[in-house]
C-alpha cells in the first residue's frame, strides 16, 4: 500500500500512524532526538512531503537532532530517578520553583515550551511524571495504556527519536528497558533510494526490510479503516 501526503501532512501525519510499520528495539539504540524547528522553517518543512509516498521525507530535518542525552527532557528525568522520585529535591524542579518565584510563570518544556503560573501546576507535572516512572518500572512498557512511540529513521539509517513522548522516551532509556515498541513515521528520502531505488515501497515490503537491516521484529497494523487516509 502507497500512501501520499499532501502540503498539509504536516498536520496530518498522526493519522498515518494507523498504518505505520512498528519495530520493537531497545530504546538504548535511539540516542538521537529530532529539535522542533522554529516556525519559519517548519512552514517550508511541509513542503519535504510533497510528492512523496509516506513515510519518505526529503530535506536536512535529521539533520537537527541532538544526542539524547544532551536534551532537557531527559536530564529532569534523570534527576528525579536519581532522587528516587523525591523530586522536590532536584536541581529542575528548584530552578523552575525559583523562576515560578520571581516572574510568575515557569516552564516544564525544553526550550521555553509548556509554561506554568502556580506551584500547584508545577507539582501536578512532577506527580505525573513520577507515576509515570514507576509504572514503567513496575510493569514496562504497557501498550494497553500507551500507543508506540514515534521514531525516525535519518540518511544514514540512525533511528531519531521523533515528535512527541519525549518523558517517556527518557524513562524507557534510563530504566533500561530492554524492548519497546516504536512507529517508523519518518524516513528519510535517501534512505529509502538507497535500500529499494525507489520511494515508491509498499508498507509491508518496508517492514521487512526494516526487520532485516536492523535485526528486530517489525510488525504491520493488520485492520486499516477505508476512510483513514485524508484527502489532499
Amino acid at each position: 500500500m502507497l500512501v501520499h501526503v499532501s502540503l498539509k501532512s504536516e498536520r496530518r501525519l498522526g493519522a498515518y500512524r494507523e498504518r505505520a510499520p512498528e519495530i520493537a528495539i531497545d530504546p538504548r539504540r535511539v540516542n538521537l532526538i529530532r529539535k522542533r524547528a522554529p516556525e519559519p522553517v517548519r512552514f517550508f518543512g511541509r513542503l519535504q512531503y510533497l510528492g512523496l509516498p509516506w513515510p519518505a521525507r526529503r530535506g536536512a530535518w535529521n539533520q537537527r537532532a541532538q544526542p539524547l542525552q544532551a536534551y532537557a527532557t531527559f536530564r529532569k528525568v534523570a534527576q528525579v530517578i536519581d532522587a528516587d522520585l523525591d523530586y522536590r529535591r532536584t536541581p529542575v524542579f528548584a530552578e523552575t520553583l525559583q523562576c515560578l518565584s520571581r516572574k510568575g510563570r515557569g516552564f516544564i518544556g525544553p526550550g521555553r515550551r509548556r509554561p506554568v503560573t502556580s506551584e500547584e501546576a508545577l507539582v501536578q507535572h512532577y506527580e505525573r511524571l513520577c507515576h509515570l516512572i514507576e509504572s514503567m518500572r513496575q510493569h514496562g512498557f504497557d501498550t494497553r495504556k500507551a500507543r508506540p512511540m514515534t521514531l525516525a529513521i535519518g540518511r544514514r539509517g540512525q533511528f531519531i527519536k521523533d515528535r512527541h513522548e519525549h518523558h517517556r522516551m527518557s524513562v524507557a532509556h534510563l530504566l533500561g528497558l530492554r524492548q519497546v515498541p516504536f512507529s517508523v513515521l519518518t524516513i528519510h528520502s535517501e534512505w529509502v533510494k538507497r535500500e529499494f531505488g525507489t520511494v515508491r515501497v509498499s508498507t509491508e515490503t518496508l517492514a521487512e526490510r526494516l526487520s532485516a537491516r536492523f535485526n528486530a521484529p517489525v510488525t504491520v497494523p493488520e485492520t486499516i479503516a477505508p476512510d483513514a487516509n485524508p484527502a489532499p
